[in-house]
């Protein structure tokens, strides 16, 4: 078994949520954050539209498949700073240095970012 837990941190939290939730099997475990000045959890069954209504202000949303957990956070980059080796090994999953096959899809890491400092710059789905 393999067990492993990592943070991706992102300014697209919903989009890069949905892509792990919808295309890489993911399961929401809960979206952590505040309403106003308490903090406060919601499982999965809330969707962001009912969030939106409360004022919810999302710290971070985890996800897990199997042995891996994953938070989405706000922050920053665009993307995720992620490797395709990374994803492949936590989820023995086929990869080469840019992709990534998780079943029947194949995810790309297009790198792009400031010198020394690579960001990934997209996940391509196909």
């Amino acid at each position: 078994m393999h067990l492993f837990h990592y943070h991706l941190v992102t300014s697209k939290v919903r989009e890069v949520e949905a892509r792990y939730l919808g295309k890489l099997g993911f399961t929401l475990v809960a979206r952590h954050g505040r309403i106003g000045e308490d903090t406060t959890s919601f499982e999965s069954g809330y969707g962001w539209e009912d969030l939106d209504r409360m004022g919810f202000k999302l710290r971070l949303s985890a996800l897990e498949r199997g042995g891996v957990n994953v938070v989405v956070q706000p922050g920053q980059w665009e993307f995720p700073e992620l490797k395709a080796s990374t994803l492949g090994e936590l989820l023995a999953a086929p990869y080469t240095h840019d992709s990534v096959m998780v079943g029947d899809t194949l995810v790309r890491f297009v790198p792009d970012g400031p010198q020394g400092r690579p960001q990934l710059h997209a996940e391509l789905f196909v």
